[in-house]
């Protein structure tokens, strides 16, 4: 199981360090989302133990899918692109007040 987290938390290290250049709270953006990484995979079976008491295992499979999906859809709606190159303007400088640095 721990193993399956490594690349996740890996990539969060490094949006971490894009957002967070320069401010001085790399470690509390990554310490925090790595929390709630923990704590739903701890608790994350109590509403999956549920779905398969009342409707089976693959309900269970797509009720999760769907949490997953949903997850997936607010973050690539929310998140703002940390990249450098996509943060530069055409002379290839950066755009005052976007991205990690302002």
């Amino acid at each position: 199981m721990a193993q399956s987290l490594d690349r996740p938390l890996l990539a969060l290290s490094f949006l971490a360090g894009d957002v967070t250049a320069g401010t001085g709270r790399f470690n509390v953006a990554q310490g925090a989302p790595a929390t709630l990484v923990g704590i739903a995979a701890s608790l994350g079976n109590l509403p999956a133990e549920q779905v398969v008491q009342y409707g089976g295992y693959d309900s269970a499979f797509y009720f999760l899918a769907a949490v997953a999906l949903a997850g997936t859809v607010l973050f690539m709606a929310f998140m703002p692109e940390t990249a450098a190159h996509a943060l530069a303007n055409a002379d290839g400088r950066p755009r005052p007040g976007r991205g990690p640095a302002g």
